[in-house]
């Protein structure tokens, strides 16, 4: 079967490409039980189990090509390992037996020995890169989202399978191999990244079936890339072979091949539609490289990156160019501009790690541009998501030129916390996605909301390193937008309840609109605890609070009233019930300056913990509107009331449900009650 491969687009050029297909041979497995006692080997414990293996394959291990068989052979090397289990045990992933099983001899030949102590009716063996309990019953594998060049050597362990009565393995193949071979005229290649156009998985986490008697592998949450990285190979005249083990499966729109040079140079080449590859055959494909040119714009290049990644610029100022991108950390990046065909090399002669202002303030490092390659480009300490902005100095307002790397590690902000921050843990990250997850979040309340933010202020107000210019500023927080997806200082993404959850956010590389490649998810897992709010001390805030302090806290709101009782509420069971009695509301000092936010809410303390009660803020979506008196909605946020006069205001909280009440009844000289008309 051979294909020829297309160019991905028009400005990708090939100067040859195709594919082969060589077969690899289906590995043979055995293995006896040696008597202990009758063992020469002073190595084997008693009750061993030496069992006797043909091939495999780890980033020691090597490739051989049989000539007189016409197939590739993987040949063992030291210290190898396989795992075998109790085939009757996997049903149940917490108590499944296995053991892993250490190579005894046979490094540099197809046939090794282990040794192990595992007894069992039935064996299933596995020799993989990554092991997981079984799900269902079924072995659970992983493959590698990246993998390793190694010259004439397959960089992961090339998966394989053995289901057996006897300790008498037949071992199967699981993968196919993609052979490149690429020729240069002296670049220094640091990675082949392969994508499925139509999003077949090639990485990630498999259970492995059967179906008539060929095993196949089930993804339980795949990726659609995966990327070797080559070390810097000098590619010459000469091809260089790149071997990588991705799934068998038919890929229904074809394979994108990148080619990342050191330097930045890229090169796309895709194959055609509907290739089929099969477990134990080798895919082979062949080109030489050259590099790509550009639609115009500005790119982060560089082996940190994968390949060149375009800039969106900016809608408010000029020459400032912004986008999210996943950096491996200690590998350089830098910047260059296509125009007309034409590219131009930017290099970072000056970096710095910095603290962006707030309380506390996140590092990020930040760089001077300037024409040309001399001083190997910025890199960043650690591997994640970053925003990764710059910004021209057309104004001619800043230091210079500059580039600013800020790391994106996204906390959760909420009720959940009383809008403090809870941080997230990255759970995958890879040059085109990374996922990010907070666990086991307890929402005691039922109007539980969030959003996400990557900074403590909701915003960076400068990336300057030098002049500190509030035109080099930032926004950090997503919300929801109207639509329902993600965007900038969108609204507060509700969850409908209270309860225990787990809370996702996902990039995923698209055309750089925050809207199509941030995506987020929720999972209840439970009732939340019922909470003790005995000890919670709540005030009124706002500037319609005519009778009380001023409120001293981030806010800066005006006044600030603690309710009866020194702030407590009375208990009755998981009942709670905070009285403000006959205070004075001000419907007109909401109106006396313009910058002055009308109306008011209730709130913890100082916006702080109270009695190990998280801040919270409750508002007019709380309100019992038809209990109480002039109550109307200027916005969702703020209590209005369209009189002003003496009132009582309740909270009643019922801690089971989570449910806040709040009831505003006019006092004293009442002209009506009962009622909620707008004024």
């Amino acid at each position: 079967m051979n294909r020829i491969l297309s160019a991905f687009a028009a400005a990708c050029v090939v100067l040859s490409a195709c594919e082969t297909i060589s077969p690899l041979e289906e590995q043979e497995v055995s293995a006896v039980v040696t008597n202990p006692s009758s063992s020469t080997s002073g190595s084997l414990q008693k009750d061993s189990v030496v069992f006797t293996a043909d091939l495999g394959a780890q980033t020691k291990t090597y490739l051989e090509y049989d000539s007189s068989k016409g197939v590739y052979k993987l040949l063992w090397s030291e210290s190898e390992q396989i795992i075998v289990w109790d085939y009757n045990t996997l049903s149940d992933e917490y108590s499944a037996k296995y053991e892993f099983c250490d190579m005894f001899s046979g490094a540099g030949t197809s046939t090794a020995q282990f040794i192990g102590s595992i007894e069992a009716d039935r064996y299933v063996a596995i020799y993989a890169n990554n092991y997981y309990f079984p799900i269902g019953g079924k072995p659970n594998i992983g493959l590698d989202t990246y993998q390793n060049y190694y010259a004439e050597s397959i960089s992961s362990y090339y998966p394989m399978i053995a289901v057996s009565d006897t300790r008498n393995f037949q071992f199967q193949n699981l993968c196919s191999i993609l052979k490149v071979k690429v020729k240069g005229n002296g670049e220094s290649l640091s990675q082949i990244k392969v994508t499925s156009k139509a999003g077949e998985p090639l990485s990630g986490y498999a259970t492995v079936e059967f179906e008539n008697d060929e095993p196949v592998l089930n993804f339980e949450e795949g990726y659609a890339d995966v990327t070797l990285n080559c070390s810097s190979l000098t590619l010459s005249n000469e091809a260089q072979e790149c071997y990588i083990v991705i799934p068998a499966q038919v890929y229904a729109d074809g394979l994108e091949l990148v080619f990342v040079t050191e330097d930045g140079q890229y090169m796309t080449v895709s194959t055609a539609k509907n290739i089929e590859t099969k477990r134990s055959q080798m895919h082979e494909i062949a080109v030489s490289f050259e590099e790509d040119s550009l639609p115009d714009g500005m790119y982060v290049v560089g082996t940190a990156v994968g390949y060149p990644v375009p800039m969106l610029e900016a809608a408010n100022r000029s020459g400032r160019y912004e986008r999210f991108v996943s950096i491996e950390k200690n590998t350089p990046f830098t910047i260059v501009k296509w125009e007309n065909g034409v590219k131009t090399e930017y290099d970072i002669p000056e970096q710095e790690l910095c603290t962006a202002p707030g309380a506390p303030g996140i590092d990020y490092d930040w760089g001077r541009l300037s024409e040309g390659q001399s001083y190997g480009g910025m890199t960043v300490r650690k591997d994640g998501l970053y925003i990764v902005v710059v910004d021209m100095n057309e104004y001619g307002d800043l230091y210079a030129p500059q580039i600013s790397a800020v790391p994106v590690d996204w906390k959760l902000r909420g009720s959940c916390n009383g809008w403090a921050t809870t941080e997230m843990s990255m759970t995958y990250m890879s040059p085109t996605s990374i996922n990010f997850v907070a666990e086991d979040v307890i929402f005691a309340t039922s109007n539980a909301e969030y959003k996400f933010d990557f900074s403590y202020d909701w915003f960076i107000s400068s990336l300057d390193y030098y002049n500190q210019s509030p035109e080099y500023s930032l926004i950090t927080n997503l919300g929801v937008l109207e639509s329902g997806a993600l965007g900038y200082s969108g609204s507060n993404i509700p969850l409908g309840g209270s309860g225990v959850y787990d809370v996702m956010i996902s990039w995923s590389m698209s055309d750089g609109l925050v809207s199509n490649e941030f995506s987020y998810s929720y999972e209840r897992k439970g009732e939340a605890p019922v909470q003790d709010y005995s000890a919670c001390r709540l005030e009124l805030v706002g500037a319609s609070v005519a009778d009380g302090s001023p409120d001293e806290s981030s806010w800066l709101w005006d006044n600030v009233l603690c309710a009866d009782n020194d702030g407590y509420p009375e208990v009755s069971g998981t009942t709670y019930r905070w009285t403000w009695s006959t205070w004075l509301y001000d419907e007109d000092d909401c109106y006396k300056y313009a910058t002055k936010t009308p109306g008011f809410k209730i709130r913890t303390l100082n916006y702080q913990y109270s009695g190990g009660i998280a801040a919270f803020d409750l508002g007019y979506s709380n309100v019992d509107t038809y209990n109480s008196d002039y109550v109307y909605a200027l916005d969702i946020y703020n209590i209005m009331v369209g009189e002003s006069g003496n009132y009582d205001v309740t909270l009643t909280l019922d801690a089971l449900t989570g449910e806040f009440t709040i009831t505003v009844v006019m006092t004293g000289n009442t002209r009506f009650s009962g009622s909620n008309e707008s004024l």
